[in-house]
């Protein structure tokens, strides 16, 4: 029996991936970037190649909301860069911003905003 398939979202709609750091976003965007033919965009490694620094040695020089703002900046562009054929893996506190969380809310109405969830346990056994 074949069920309809009802989505309000277009066919080649981003997705974008949330979730606490370790939930596996990184992997489960690769995977389905390949399933679908899509682009992969990590946020952390734009964030990096952006400012030349890793993430940590960003928030070390410039602190934490520095961090914040310059990762709204770069979901805010990908999300108008990308509105079509790519999976987005957001960074794991990526919802602590008041501006991402608007950000992602807002993309809702285009794109599926999918929550990544794992055991507690394996998380902490993966970090």
């Amino acid at each position: 029996m074949e069920y309809p398939r009802k989505t309000p979202y277009h066919p080649r709609a981003t997705i974008v991936l949330i979730g606490m750091r370790g939930v596996g976003k990184t992997t489960l965007g690769l995977i389905a970037s390949t399933a679908l033919g899509r682009r992969f965009v990590d946020l952390d490694s734009v964030l990096e190649n952006a400012t030349g620094m890793s993430v940590s040695a960003f928030v070390a020089d410039n602190g934490w909301p520095a961090f914040r703002e310059k990762e709204a900046q770069i979901l805010s562009a990908s999300l108008q860069r990308l509105p079509f054929d790519a999976v987005i893996a957001c960074g794991g506190g990526v919802v602590e911003s008041s501006e991402c969380r608007r950000l992602l809310i807002n993309a809702k109405e285009t794109c599926p905003v999918i929550f990544v969830v794992r055991e507690r346990g394996e998380v902490v056994k993966y970090l």
